[in-house]
Formats: C-alpha cells, structure tokens, sequence
C-alpha cells in the first residue's frame, strides 16, 4: 500500500491520505466515513485497468 501511494501522481496521493485521515478521525460520523471509502472507491476505478493486470482474474472479487 505505502508503496502504491508513493508511486501515484500526486493529485491522487493527497485524495487518499485525505479519504483516510478522514475516516480515522476522532469524531468523524457516519456520513463523512462513507464519503471516504467512496472516495477510495472512486480512485480504485479509475485505476482498475492497472489493479487487473495485477491480480488478473481476482480483480473481479475486488469490484
């Protein structure tokens, strides 16, 4: 994981650690956690083309 953060463009680097800062936070409610993992979802598609020629056919498990 910490390397797949560190190889990604920037733009996407901050939206992750954004997304998981705010779903650990101290007081965050259930509406901000389901905003963070659609955000993680949202970066997942976007990248699905890689995550495929990764895992092959155990990539339909993960979407």
């Amino acid at each position: 994981m910490h390397r797949a953060l560190n190889d990604s463009p920037p733009d996407i680097t901050s939206g992750i650690r954004h997304s998981i800062a705010l779903f650990r936070g101290r007081d965050t409610s259930a509406e901000s956690m389901r905003s963070a993992i659609f955000n993680l979802a949202r970066v997942l598609e976007e990248r699905r083309a890689l995550i495929k020629e990764h895992l092959g056919k155990d990539e339909g498990a993960l979407f």
